[in-house]
Formats: structure tokens, sequence, C-alpha cells
């Protein structure tokens, strides 16, 4: 018995001897001298400050690593669009955009350096300089693939993105009054609050997707397909729903219009209901899109340099 507690000794302090715990252990609380039967002082506090700041370059150069990664894959995009086959570039910014890098240290912040070693997330400069890109090109998206962009609260009016592939895409928020989406897909895409004011979807493959809230007021969705689309709350103003495919009569039910119904409804379905009608059944505490008096206001934006693609709004 004794023979067994001596071989777990025996193992216990060579663990603790050659696993480093010691070495850390007398740095904490140094062991007393011989000659002077004194301890020395704790050198523990630096022995930290020099392994924090071993760990704050690890992180860093981590994280810049990655950061010249994919702002090269950005830079070769803004090369690709200045060629003739510009239209190429464009299924890439979504994968751009999706690209992760570690989290950014802050040096004055020890949680941000130690997560900046186990945590990746999306590099939110790529992803709006990729958004801003598209803002920039939205003249040009005729056929444009962008499965599963983030276009969230992008400035999209008057865009020409006709026969686009949106499916997946993010538009929550997005600015796309009397932009052409005739033929566009948009097959589980999100439209939640998207301001679509006179847009064009007419023949556009809405099936499935969000535009929960958004404000479609005068949107012409003929011969859309509208199968499985989230109404609720869509703001329905003088709307065309002449040969639309796939309507249900519930898909209607919590959307609403204040002096002009939609047109052209199918058979069978009955028209929105009126904004106060709505607003009892429903409240307004929500965010809800803001009845439409007739007039739209277009900023223009416009290209300084083609290598940062800055907006700048013309007031």
């Amino acid at each position: 018995m004794n023979r067994l507690l001596n071989n777990i000794k025996s193992t216990i302090y060579f663990l603790y001897s050659f696993s480093g715990i010691r070495h850390l252990w007398e740095n904490i609380i140094w062991p007393v001298e011989k000659e002077t039967k004194k301890k020395k002082p704790s050198t523990f506090s630096f022995w930290i400050i020099g392994l924090y700041i071993a760990l704050f370059g690890i992180s860093s150069q981590r994280y810049e690593n990655r950061i010249d990664l994919i702002e090269n894959r950005i830079s070769s995009i803004f090369t690709q669009l200045s060629t003739p086959l510009y239209k190429n570039a464009f299924p890439k910014i979504a994968e751009i955009q999706q690209l992760s890098c570690p989290l950014k240290p802050d040096i004055k912040k020890p949680l941000t350096v130690f997560r900046s070693l186990f945590v990746d997330t999306i590099y939110p400069e790529g992803v709006d300089i990729m958004k801003t890109t598209i803002e920039n090109w939205r003249d040009s998206l005729h056929l444009a693939e962008l499965f599963g962009a983030d276009l969230s609260d992008a400035y999209l009016c008057c865009a020409d993105m006709e026969n686009a592939g949106l499916s997946h895409a993010n538009l929550s928020h997005a600015y796309l009054c009397e932009a052409n989406l005739s033929y566009a897909y948009f097959m589980d895409a999100d439209l939640n609050h998207a301001n679509l004011i006179r847009a064009n979807l007419s023949f556009a493959d809405l099936c499935s997707a969000d535009l929960s809230y958004a404000n479609l007021s005068y949107a012409n969705l003929s011969n859309a397909d509208l199968l499985d689309v989230d109404f609720k709350g869509v703001y329905l103003e003088r709307v065309d729903f002449k040969n639309a495919h796939n309507l249900k009569k519930e898909q209607l039910s919590k959307s609403y219009f204040t002096d002009k119904a939609p047109i052209n409804l199918p058979n069978g379905i009955d028209p929105p209901l009126q904004f106060e009608e709505w607003k009892k059944l429903f409240g307004t505490s929500m965010d809800i899109p803001i009845p439409f008096d007739g007039t739209i206001t277009i900023k223009k934006i416009q290209i300084d340099t083609f290598e940062n693609l800055l907006l700048t709004p013309d007031e």
C-alpha cells in the first residue's frame, strides 16, 4: 500500500515539475532561499504582462493576415469590374462577404484578445465595401448573379436588375423604389421592410420570399410567382397583381392599403384591409411602412474613384 502511495506521489511530482506548473507557481510564490532564509520578490505580474503582449501579437498577426487575404480578393473584384467581362465578378461578391476573419483584438480590452484567438466572424468592412460596389453598379446589374449577397440597407433605387439572381439574398430595408426587377429571382430572399415603391416586379419569381412590412405601393407584380410569399404588414397601395401566380387568399389578410386598393387581383382573392381597419386589428406599435404620398425623392450616387468606390449623395 505504501509503495502504491509513493508511486502516486512520484507521478504527481513528476507532472508538477515537468509540466511547467512548478515554474509558474514559483513565479507567484518564490521558495525560501537557503542562504538568506528569505523569499525573493514575485515576478508573476511581469510574466503575465509578457504573456499577454505575446498573445496580443499572435492575435494581431492572425487578424492582419486574414484581412490581407480578404482585401486581396476584393482588389481582384475591382480589377475584374474594369474589364468587358465585369458581370463575372458579381457571383463572387456574396462569397467575399461571407469570408470569415478573427475578431479584431484591442490591447486595451483583454477579452477581445482571447476571443480573437478562437472566434471567427464576418469581416464587416468587406461586407460594406461589396455592398457599396453593387450600389454604384446598380445601372448595370442586368443578369447579375447575386445569390446570397448581403444587400441590407443598400441604396438601389432605379437599379436595372432585370433577370438578376437574388435567391437567398438579404435585401431587408433596401431602397429599391422604381427599380427594374422584372424576371428577377427572389426565391427565399429577405425583403422585409424594403422600399419597393413603383418597383417593376413583373414576371419575378418571389417564391417563399419574405416581404413582411415592405412598401410595395404602386409596384407592378403582374405575372409574378407569389407562392408562399410573406405579405404580413405589407403596404399594397395600388399594386398591380394582373395574372399573378400562386397567390392565396390568406396571404393578403394581414396587409393593407390607404386610399387605392390593389388592382387586377386574381379571382377569389379579397383585397387587403384598409389602413384604419388594419390598425384596429394589429395596432401600430411595430415598424410599418409610411403611407405613400405619390412622390419619390431619388438621391444620386456618384463614383469618385474606381478604386475606393465612394458614395457621394447629391442632396
